[in-house]
């Protein structure tokens, strides 16, 4: 019985000329208690599928069903309910808080659900990683791999139905991934755990029932039963964009099917080990593409610079010219107010001059009435003398005329 179900799933992110589409159409179903590995180049959509599948994300068009539940059709606070109780998610990165202590850190989950952890239940999730001495230990006192160990423990204290993966052996070195990659296979074949794991690594997709490959968002092909050498040339194969290599194939680990599926890796590692090597003589002429296409937009960087070096000079040269003008109108302004002083000053004498020749005609009035007085006055003293004289001419005739 299948427990996670998508149907014709397709996630685009983005819209018009810059949508990308991270899965286009893809149909696919996880069986109760099996291990998946879901495989692919970078970029292929494998997060996407997980995070869909998990209900983390809700897709474009499609279906997607978890535990008999649609997840379209669910409110987001539903939705957040179903995750809680039906899955657990382990991450590439560990995502434990330092403060607190290993069993701190697995009973999280339970607190944030409104219930008090217990302590038998948080134990128990610590043994099944191996980690049960190390209860009372934080973070920073424990080593990768054993923080890896404990977040999946607190993904398991919940008792999921499906456990998610993304990368959980990414950040750890050999000896850890197979002690955490040994973890995931006995909870599986001990507990009946389902589990979906997304890998960049053949090994660890070695131990997993069942490889999906992934290329450009569409499903690219199964691989049931795999070892590691397959998954290499399959993920070799998908990688040289040979999708057609990489179809549904179901093998047994069983007698000759064994030899002949080991046959076959050979001969698929063979070929894809050519198909590689074409592959980095395209890639290395599209590096050599890329970097002529730099090197042109280097010359046309360069050539904006000048551009705009010369744009920035015309403006400075235009820039000197405006200065010129307003000084030369400055100048202009200077004359004009001279101008108008040197004309104000000639107003002035003008004026003075008026004044000066009003001054010379009342002198030259008062000259000629003062002379006009004299003659006048002369003329008078000139006529009384000749009448005097005549008087006292007269009186001597008259006296003359008596003493005879």
């Amino acid at each position: 019985m299948e427990i996670v179900r998508l149907t014709a799933v397709s996630k685009t992110f983005g819209t018009g000329a810059g949508a990308v589409t991270a899965l286009d159409k893809v149909t696919l179903g996880f069986a109760e208690g099996s291990f998946t590995a879901v495989m692919g180049a970078s970029g292929s959509g494998k997060s996407t599928l997980l995070q869909c599948a998990a209900g983390l994300e809700r897709p474009t068009a499609g279906a997607v069903s978890l535990a008999g539940a649609d997840l379209s059709r669910l409110r987001e606070s539903a939705l957040t309910r179903l995750r809680r109780e039906t899955i657990g998610f382990v991450f590439q990165s560990y995502n434990l808080l330092p403060a607190l202590t290993a069993e701190q850190n697995v009973g999280l989950p339970l607190r944030l659900a409104g219930h008090r952890p217990h302590a038998r239940a948080v134990a128990a999730a610590l043994d099944a990683v191996g980690l049960g001495d190390r209860a009372r230990h934080r973070p920073a006192e424990l080593s990768g791999g054993q923080q890896q160990r404990v977040a999946i423990a607190r993904a398991l204290v919940t008792a999921p139905r499906v456990l998610f993966a993304d990368e959980p052996t990414g950040a750890l070195d050999s000896t850890a991934s197979r002690a955490v990659l040994g973890i995931l296979r006995s909870l599986v074949d001990d507990r009946g755990q389902t589990i979906v794991m997304v890998t960049h690594d053949p090994i660890a997709a070695a131990h997993a029932d069942r490889v999906v490959f992934l290329a450009d968002g569409r499903l690219a092909g199964t691989l049931d039963h795999p070892d590691a050498a397959t998954v290499a040339a399959h993920l070799t194969a998908l990688e040289a964009g040979d999708t057609e290599t990489v179809g549904d194939h179901g093998t047994s680990r069983a007698g000759g099917a064994m030899e002949a599926r080991t046959t076959s890796s050979a001969t698929l590692t063979a070929d894809g080990t050519t198909r590689a090597a074409d592959g980095m003589t395209r890639a290395a002429d599209g590096t050599t593409r890329a970097a002529d296409g730099m090197t042109r937009t280097v010359g046309d960087t360069t050539r904006t610079a000048d551009d705009a070096t010369r744009a920035v000079g015309a403006a400075a040269r235009t820039a000197d010219d405006a200065t010129r003008a307003v000084g030369a109108a400055a100048r202009t302004a200077d004359d004009a107010t001279r101008a108008v002083g040197a004309a104000a000053r000639t107003a002035d004498d003008a004026t003075r001059a008026v004044d000066g020749g009003t001054r010379a005609a009342g002198e030259a009035g008062s000259a000629r009435r003062g002379e006009a007085a004299r003659v006048g006055g002369r003329r008078e003293g000139a006529a009384d003398g000749r009448v005097g004289g005549a008087g006292w001419g007269g009186f001597g005739l008259a006296g003359k005329a008596s003493a005879c």
